[in-house]
């Protein structure tokens, strides 16, 4: 279930008092609107009663889909200590539900994210049935792509976009200064990456996976090359 707690706030703008609600579980089922404010950018948002002003609080949270069998932790930090901490609480959770209550937690695929815009990717890629370990893997060829046009990409972002006045997947693609473009996120080649790297389901386990770019970078190497070898020219 979503849990929450309440907190006092000194608002920045005005250095008045406030309170705010936290939510230290966010389920999708449960809470819908909650999934809401993620996907159109105002959850965390704090707005004061007194100024009006707002600004965004930086806390971590679960979010968890029943349906879909998905749990993603926001864990803002990067220290390894505090990443087996967060580690260690989904272990205990595994034996609770799996040993105790007779629940499998095995259909479950694990993800960690750092930030707010990371979350809201999963969720987007978890809603078009999307394997994002192939979303990541299709960043690291649309980079190249990008590279051969003279761009230089601060991050890559899934999401929908209008091309040509159609809604469709794009890449959203952020570049130094501030500037963001897209470019369209072809069936093709999330298909031709899907059938060559043939990933399956995920591993069991009780880690939080942090599945991005650099995970992405790292399967490559594992496959030795053999996709630019062998099915590059299927690729566009």
């Amino acid at each position: 279930m979503s849990q929450k707690r309440t907190i006092e706030l000194t608002c920045p703008m005005c250095g008045k008092p406030a309170s705010f609600t936290l939510w230290d579980s966010v389920n999708n089922v449960l809470n819908p609107e909650l999934e809401e404010q993620l996907l159109k950018n105002t959850f965390a948002l704090f707005s004061c009663p007194h100024c009006g002003g707002q600004n965004y609080v930086a806390y971590d949270f679960l979010y968890h889909d029943m349906q879909k069998g998905w749990m993603i932790y926001l864990l803002h930090s990067r220290e390894e200590k505090d990443r087996e901490k967060v580690n260690a609480s989904l272990e205990r959770m595994y034996r609770l539900l799996d040993g105790k209550l007779g629940h499998t937690m095995h259909p479950y695929s694990f993800r960690l994210v750092h930030t707010l815009d990371e979350m809201r990717e999963k969720i987007i890629i978890l809603y078009d049935d999307l394997d994002d370990r192939i979303v990541e893997i299709s960043k690291l060829f649309i980079r190249e792509r990008l590279k051969n046009d003279h761009v230089e990409a601060l991050a890559l972002r899934y999401g929908w976009g209008a091309v040509d006045g159609k809604q469709q997947p794009v890449m959203y693609v952020f570049e130094a200064g501030g500037k963001m473009g897209m470019v369209p996120y072809t069936r093709q080649l999330y298909d031709v990456l899907e059938s060559f790297f043939k990933l399956g389901q995920d591993a069991d386990g009780t880690v939080y996976e942090e599945i991005d770019e650099a995970w992405a970078a790292d399967m490559i190497r594992k496959y030795g090359g053999g996709l630019s070898g062998n099915s590059s020219h299927h690729i566009h």
